[in-house]
């Protein structure tokens, strides 16, 4: 069973927990480039903020990768008012993720990435979505313990 990782990162807690989960699951890793850098956190907000509600779409620079050869894709971002970031859920929304399992994690402040999954779910078209991770500042979920579930599955 093969493991593709893709991720965006702004400021590089995602890209940290990214890299930490790649080296454990050794898979590859793809991040997510936009054409223009979202920039500090209140103007990546504002950005974010339109991009949602007034279709303004973002732009990426990567290609969409072939997933054909894997089995299950985790998929990290960070969260922004309570949702992935518009560029991760345009991407993700390429990609030929059906009868994949998909498997997400998050960064953020405080929100849970229990409240993405209902927009990660409407653009992963065709997977299943299991086994979220969350690295919150105030409650982060034991890494150790989520690591080796998923270990446990891949070996399945």
């Amino acid at each position: 069973m093969g493991s593709m990782l893709i991720y965006y990162s702004r400021s590089g807690n995602t890209k940290n927990l990214a890299d930490k989960i790649a080296h454990e699951l050794n898979c590859k890793e793809i991040r997510i480039m936009p054409e223009k850098e979202y920039g500090n956190y209140v103007s990546a907000c504002i950005r974010a903020t339109k991009e949602r509600y007034i279709s303004n779409k973002p732009v990426f620079i990567n290609d969409i990768p072939d997933l054909s050869g894997y089995d299950v894709v985790l998929v990290g971002y960070p969260i922004w008012m309570s949702k992935p970031p518009t560029i991760v859920s345009e991407f993700m929304s390429k990609c030929d993720l059906d009868g994949k399992v998909v498997i997400p994690f998050s960064t953020s402040g405080g929100t849970h990435i229990s409240k993405t999954l209902p927009t990660l779910d409407s653009v992963c078209k065709g997977a299943r979505i299991i086994m979220p991770y969350n690295y919150g500042m105030i409650k982060k979920d034991s890494f150790e313990s989520w690591i080796n579930s998923v270990k446990r599955y891949l070996e399945k």
